[in-house]
Order: structure tokens, then sequence, then C-alpha cells
């Protein structure tokens, strides 16, 4: 048989091919497999998240409470209202596995608090900061004065409440402009100090910049948050000038030292990465802002700058404060877990874990007797033996009167 291979395929394909009413129809039955895939699927998927974000053990030892500052968002990143007791149970562990519940003694939403809360912002004042760029709209603009608007914004919008706010810039050096105080004046008066970086001056010290701020920050109770903004990677002078820093000789500032710091005064770290691509960011410093309790944001435009420092201050303001009693586990540091149920009903809830250090001022547990414990109690009682033994070369004696040239008493 002779067949005409061109008329067969037309036939095939036009067979195939659906007409307009049969792609509506599959339209309309996928969108009703869906619906009930949605309506009548597995269980909702929480939205709700809950994240430590500072531990305060100062009254740890006086009072054996500790509180720990939580916050609890909803799919939108917005803190959630109405939260009391019932809604939390706190945890503790020694290592992170076996955890013991132990007493809520108190929850209480920072912004209906007398606590204030302290905000260090530290600000990128390298070179880069001052390239001449375009916006989306080919405007001029330099990031620095983004950055100048985004805190004048974030001080302005501050209530008249116990805040605080300490601004810092940095490149190579690390440069207190205003420490902590509630004068707004005297911070927005600070952001007009911080000038173009000349010579060498350049360069991102970032992990060294977040010791210091570290430091500056620890010394006060309470909430305590650093919002730092950067817009690329960590640049030591040292390792690229092979030149001593003028502050920090050739010591090189690895990310490690900022985050063991921040975790042993349990303070959280905000990171606001501006302006740059996902592969010219510090990957080292948003780890860090997560290790502790903070977040990382993204801005690639002043609004979004904006937003984010307003959105840092409505999420910090927005969270709990728990005051628990904590357990008598013999150890130098804990795991503390908060677990946030909205239903208060315990079968559905998010939970959050986070390590804090104790001090250990009486001490840790003996995990096994050596002989060189016997060793104090020998010398102590070879001490009692000597002393027992020891004979005194000024001994008291009774009162004796001693009557000297009494011949001379009878002469005139």
């Amino acid at each position: 048989m002779n067949f005409n291979n061109n008329r067969l395929i037309h036939a095939v394909r036009r067979v195939r091919r659906p007409t307009q009413s049969q792609m509506r129809s599959y339209a309309i039955v996928f969108k009703l497999v869906l619906v009930g895939v949605l309506a009548f699927g597995t269980n909702p998927v929480r939205a709700d998240s809950v994240r430590i974000s500072q531990i305060d053990a100062r009254s740890l030892l006086p009072t054996q409470q500790v509180r720990a500052y939580v916050s609890v968002l909803d799919a939108q990143g917005e803190p959630l209202r109405g939260l009391n007791a019932d809604n939390f149970r706190v945890l503790e562990s020694a290592d992170g596995e076996q955890f013991e519940e132990t007493d809520l003694i108190d929850v209480t939403r920072l912004d209906q608090s007398a606590e204030g809360i302290d905000f260090l912002l530290l600000i990128d004042n390298s070179g880069s900061m001052y390239q001449q760029r375009r916006d989306e709209n080919g405007r001029p603009y330099k990031r620095i004065d983004h950055a100048r608007e985004a805190v004048r914004s974030f001080v302005t919008d501050m209530p008249a409440t116990n805040d605080r706010v300490a601004l810092v810039s940095y490149n190579t050096k690390y440069v207190r402009h205003v420490d902590f105080t509630g004068d707004r004046t005297a911070v927005l008066a600070g952001l007009t100090q911080m000038r173009q970086p000349f010579d060498y001056d350049h360069f991102s010290e970032i992990y060294a910049a977040l010791v210091r701020a570290i430091h500056d920050v620890g010394a006060s109770g309470g909430r305590k948050v650093i919002v730092i903004l950067s817009d690329g990677e960590n640049r030591s002078y040292y390792a690229h000038l092979h030149q001593e820093h003028p502050d920090y000789g050739s010591r090189i500032y690895t990310p490690d030292e900022p985050l063991d710091l921040a975790r042993r005064e349990g303070l959280s770290i905000y990171t606001v990465n501006y302006g740059t691509s996902r592969y010219q960011r510090d990957k080292m410093l948003q780890q860090i802002s997560l290790d502790t309790g903070g977040a990382v944001f993204d801005a690639r435009n002043a609004d979004e700058l904006k937003n984010i420092y307003r959105t840092i201050a409505r999420q910090v303001s927005g969270e709990y404060r728990l005051t628990a009693r904590a357990t008598m586990i013999p150890a130098d540091r804990r795991f503390m877990r908060i677990e946030y149920n909205a239903a208060n009903t315990g079968t559905d809830t998010v939970q959050a874990t986070r390590r804090y250090f104790t001090g250990t001022v009486l001490g840790m547990p003996l995990r096994e007797l050596t002989p060189l414990l016997i060793l104090p109690l020998l010398l102590a009682l070879l001490l009692l033996a000597l002393l027992s033994r020891w004979k005194f070369e000024q001994k008291e004696h009774a009162p004796q009167l001693e009557v000297l040239n009494a011949g001379a008493a009878g002469s005139v």
C-alpha cells in the first residue's frame, strides 16, 4: 500500500490538538482538583515562627532566674500580639538532647513594659559606600546617603520610651559617633560626623567592628541589639596591604570571634545587606546573625532600606520577655528551648533552642574521683599538727610590781 505521509501526519496532528473549549474544560477540572487538595489535604502548615533573640542570665546567681527574649512572627514577619504564659513552655538541658521543663514566672511584651531597648547601629562607612551610582530611574545616588536617611527615619519613628541608640561607623577603623543615649537629636547630629574615608581607611573590617560593638553593648543589661549595615565582604587591612593595622597590628579577626563573644553575652545581631548581589555578600556575617538569634535582610534601594530598619524596630519591640526559674542542672552552659503553641493545646507547637552560659560560680560536679582530691585534706591536717606544737617566744604573764632603786626613796 502506498500512503501519503504528509496527509497522514496532518490528520494525526489535527486529531491530537485539543480545541479551545477542551482547554477551558481541562483548566476548570485542574482548578477543581487543586481546590480539593487544598481544602481536604493533610494538616495545614503553621505560618507562625518563633526565635530566641537573647538570653539574659545576669540574675541567675542571686535569684535563680533567667530571662529569654522571644520573637513570635506571623507569615508576613509581623509580631503576634495578645500572647500569655499559656502559649509558652520553657525547657532546659545540659546536652541539648534531654530537656527538663522549668517554671515560667512571667511573660511580658517589651513595648508594654518599662524596660528599654539598646540599639547599636553599626554603619558601613567604607569607600564603596561613597561611589557614585544610578538607580533604576537613572538618578545619581550614593549608598551612604541612603544609609543616613534610613537611620534618620529609624530614630525619628522611635516612640518616646526608655529605648537608647548608639551610632558607630566602621571601615578600616571603628569610630563611635554617639554613645548610648535617649536623645534623638544627638543621634541625628552624629550622622553628620561620618566622613568619606581616604588613603587606607576604605577597608571593611567587619569582624573587628563586631567584636568592638559587642564589648560596647555587653556592659548594659536588658535587651541589646546590634544592627550592622554592610554593602560587601570583610576586607582586612593587614591581609590586603601586608602592613600593620594602626589599631590591630598584624591581627586578622575571624568570624568565630564575634560569634563566640555574642553567644557568651547572649545578644543578637541583625544584618542588613545593601545593594550587593548574593555573591558579594559576606556569608559568615549572615551566619553570625542567624546563630545569635538575629535576622538577615536584603535591600536594593532606599525605600527598602528604610522599611527594613522599621521592620527591625517593630520586631524587637514586639518581642516577649519570658522570665523563668532556671533548673539546677550542673553545667557551665545550658540549652534553653522555647515551645510556642497558638491554640494552647500542646498538640501543634513551634519551638526554638538556644545555648547560654551560666558561669558556674559554685563549680561543676565531679565526673570521677582522683587521688589528688586527698591532697588538700592532708595539707590541712599537717598544718593543724604544726600549729598545735608551735611554741611562741612571747608568752603572757601575770602583772607584777617591780621597785627600782628602793634606797633612793628615803634620801632627800
